[in-house]
């Protein structure tokens, strides 16, 4: 290969370099806020957290584990995370008359698992321990079904 190319790569390596370093620095110094709401018949906790870098519902969720501010039990690994318990209150399982523990991000029920969903603006997500049917009760007593981002 001449010198005239490879010096050519060399600069399109820099400037590629150097776009990545700025779009990172801008993903890092913008901060969004994360509202994380756990609600259970008669108890609800409300908890506001800033980030600067994108994160996973499941990493937001050991953010505030690590810091006492929620407990959750979960099975899984990777991509196949699933929540068993938050707040010493199990899935109940199967059935119409189940409650599970159920969550929304900006009032529409999430179409993947905790560990798939990238959370990177400003978010609301909820969780709510009731059965299937109830869903809907779920949002509308929340937020309405507000969308600042649709999951």
């Amino acid at each position: 290969m001449s010198k005239k190319y490879k010096l050519i790569l060399l600069i399109i390596f820099i400037l590629i370099s150097f776009c990545k370093k700025e779009i990172n620095q801008q993903n890092k110094d913008a901060e969004y806020q994360v509202n994380f709401i756990i609600q259970r018949d008669s108890f609800s906790k409300n908890i506001t957290q800033s980030y600067r870098t994108t994160k996973s519902v499941f990493e937001i969720m050991l953010d505030l584990k690590k810091q006492n501010q929620i407990d959750f039990k979960y099975t899984g690994e990777g991509d196949n995370i699933f929540i068993t318990e938050i707040h010493q209150i199990q899935n109940e399982g199967f059935g119409k008359q189940k409650k599970n523990w159920l969550y929304f991000v900006n009032g529409e029920l999430a179409q993947k698992g905790v560990s798939q969903l990238i959370i990177d603006n400003n978010a609301e997500i909820l969780w709510c321990f009731i059965t299937w049917e109830e869903k809907e009760q779920c949002i509308n007593k929340n937020n309405g079904g507000k969308n600042d981002k649709k999951y």
